[in-house]
């Protein structure tokens, strides 16, 4: 009788012992928890430019509207789960280019709302190069799902609708065709601009569905020759 007493004493010792050590170590993270949080805990100081590490080492190359909405939507979720743009658009660089609906510069706003912060971003040779913190704003943001068109569709479009031209060399503030993305309270526009009929003309295409939406004009200035 005393020897099982005793050993009914040592399993009763060992259990006890085992479930101490069950709940004083800590159980593993689970492996699906969204990491974003952590990135968005991340602390960003107004008005400053964070260069990005893999700019320099990446190559050189032209990028359509949607290839640049991307770079920057993407670093933006970095920080924010759902950032919206505010606008976007080409960046001159001097060169005749753009016929193909793409370019090598660009720049963009998105929302951080979670921060109450926006994030400007640099887009240099087709890589991202850096981004700034700047204050927020009560503009009218798009959304992801209202942006399906991309510049090399709208191109060809202004071209044969308008038999629009690239800005040429001589022109003092822009070269070949540009492109950017806004909004107004009932549309998001995808448009290009350049030249037709010896005027400067922005063409404003559905961002959505590429449908024609109107378009502006004005005189042309060129540099004067020296």
């Amino acid at each position: 009788m005393k020897v099982n007493v005793f050993y009914m004493v040592l399993i009763f010792i060992v259990l006890s012992s085992t479930w101490v050590l069950i709940t004083i170590i800590p159980k593993p993270k689970d492996p699906t928890t969204n990491t974003l949080s952590s990135h968005i805990e991340k602390e960003l100081e107004i008005n400053k430019t964070y260069n990005i590490n893999s700019f320099k080492s990446l190559p050189e190359k032209e990028i359509t509207i949607l290839e640049a909405y991307k770079l920057g939507l993407h670093q933006a979720k970095e920080f924010e789960k759902n950032p919206e743009l505010l606008f976007l658009n080409s960046v001159d660089d001097k060169k005749i280019s753009g016929g193909n609906g793409k370019r090598e510069n660009w720049q963009g706003v998105f929302t951080l709302p979670s921060k109450n912060f926006h994030m400007l971003a640099v887009i240099e040779g087709g890589r991202l190069k850096s981004y700034t913190i700047i204050s927020s704003s009560t503009e009218l943001s798009i959304k992801e799902s209202e942006i399906k068109i991309d510049s090399n569709q709208i191109v060809k479009k202004a071209i044969k609708q308008f038999n629009l031209k690239p800005d040429p060399p001589k022109n003092s503030f822009s070269h070949g065709y540009h492109f950017r993305i806004l909004r107004d309270e009932n549309h998001v526009f995808l448009s290009i601009s350049g030249q037709s009929n010896n005027k400067n003309m922005e063409i404003y295409y559905n961002a959505l569905n590429g449908q024609y939406l109107g378009h502006s004009e004005s005189p042309i200035i060129e540099e004067n020759s020296k």
